[in-house]
């Protein structure tokens, strides 16, 4: 019986999922040296129908929050937009390192099947994800407008008079209004502090503070995968649900041009897993992707003569349209001319069934067209060109490092961290820590 109880009374609290315990979870790779595995066991709420979340611990005092990364402020929420028919357990593999690199962030995961592929409109988990984006973001402002009057009433303590009676009062004044601030901000989160955390929040530093504080998590990281991920990014972006302002995106093998026999290829999927009779496997399989094949062939040729794009042509149009990215997330140069997505990195493999690499390649091109941006530079991971492994040095960020390409050469479809963790993981580390920055 799956840990995962569907709980029909709404009076009933919602069991929490234990990746480390559900039978269907699977462990995560090791992790590289010099990265721990988070204190808190990785548990996961269930939300909604293939809808995922994970909340880190409340920070205790004095407690190192940097994780394996250190000097960026952390994003307060890491999207993981799965693959089509993606288990939970192989996204999981994804999400406990992300747990351990930024232990303040929120984690949710969107998983992601044929029918919801097709019908993105009426998914009630994506009408979910929007509220959940929705509540982060005014958690998020609020809590910058309280810092924000915390450093003032600090700052003010400057002013204090030199008269016993009026300082005093002064002091009672600024002892109520940090209370009262507290006190919002207790209604804002919706839950309890202890008196330990409370101290941890009357000790908030405001924006100016030294560089030894932790920075504060804002914003949103996309980590999405191929074309089921892309789609379900692409509809909350043409929907304008995504409230959370991203900062940095990765695509992983991912996005297609949508060709029949590679769509046809990833509906049945399902039915090649190795547990299946080789009738399935084969057999029956091979039969159903023929007849999705020629559905699909049918459907592009009906889209053409009515002169309309298809779904994957809309889905790759809306990735790169800086008109349907939230205004926070583009960046404008001073004349107004040019226009700057927000960073994205594309992980690739030349042995993609799917998704041939050309199309990744193509998408990357378009990406830094739409920016008037010179085209990023392909970086191999594999083969006699290919890359120094280790950490980067961070340097300033030009345009043309805004669009980042790396490709394998070997790796199947959506198995680029099997294939390579070493290198998958460390060139996610490296994108990180040149675009998660702490805020001015």
């Amino acid at each position: 019986m799956s840990t995962v109880e569907q709980v029909g009374a709404q009076s009933q609290e919602k069991p929490a999922l234990s990746a480390l315990q559900d039978p269907r979870s699977t462990p995560a790779p090791p992790l590289d040296k010099g990265v721990e595995e988070p204190e808190k066991p990785f548990e996961l709420d269930e939300v909604a129908k293939s809808l995922y979340v994970y909340r880190p611990a409340p920070l205790k005092k004095n407690q190192k929050t940097e994780g394996a990364l250190e000097g960026i402020a952390p994003p307060r929420v890491v999207l993981l937009l799965g693959w089509m028919d993606a288990p939970l357990p192989l996204l999981l593999k994804y999400a406990k390192p992300y747990a351990t690199l930024l232990p303040q962030s929120t984690i949710m995961i969107k998983l992601s099947n044929g029918k919801s592929h097709m019908n993105t409109d009426k998914s009630n988990s994506l009408k979910v994800l929007h509220r959940l984006l929705a509540e982060e973001t005014a958690k998020e402002d609020s809590r910058r407008k309280l810092r924000e009057e915390m450093g003032r009433v600090d700052a003010s303590r400057s002013g204090l008079s030199l008269d016993v009676d009026k300082r005093e009062k002064q002091k009672q004044q600024l002892s109520e209004s940090k209370v009262t601030l507290v006190e919002n901000e207790n209604e804002t989160e919706g839950m309890k502090k202890t008196e330990e955390d409370q101290e941890v929040e009357d000790a908030a530093p405001p924006p100016s503070v030294p560089p030894s504080l932790p920075a504060q998590p804002y914003g949103l990281l996309v980590h999405s995968f191929s074309d089921g991920g892309g789609n379900n990014l692409a509809h909350l972006l043409r929907t304008s649900t995504l409230s959370l302002t991203p900062r940095a995106t990765i695509f992983d093998s991912s996005p297609s041009k949508g060709r029949a026999w590679e769509g046809a290829t990833a509906f049945t999927m399902p039915l090649a897993a190795r547990s299946r009779p080789w009738l399935i496997r084969v057999l029956l399989r091979q039969t159903f992707r023929i007849i999705i094949f020629m559905v699909f062939q049918f459907v592009l040729a009906l889209h053409k003569l009515r002169g309309q794009a298809s779904r994957n042509a809309r889905m790759r149009t809306a990735l790169n349209d800086p008109k349907l990215w939230p205004r926070k997330a583009i960046t404008e140069a001073e004349d107004g001319k040019q226009v700057l997505l927000p960073p994205r990195l594309y992980l690739y493999s030349k042995a993609d069934a799917l998704v041939p690499y050309q199309a990744v390649e193509e998408h990357a091109r378009r990406c830094a067209s739409a920016q008037s941006i010179p085209a990023a530079k392909v970086v191999d991971m594999e083969g006699p060109h290919a890359k120094e492994r280790g950490e980067e040095k961070v340097t300033v960020l030009d345009a043309q490092e805004r669009i980042v390409l790396r490709r394998w050469t070997q790796a199947p479809h959506c198995s680029l961290l099997r294939h390579d963790y070493e290198g998958y993981m460390g060139e996610v580390k490296n994108f990180l820590r040149r675009n998660l920055k702490p805020e001015e």
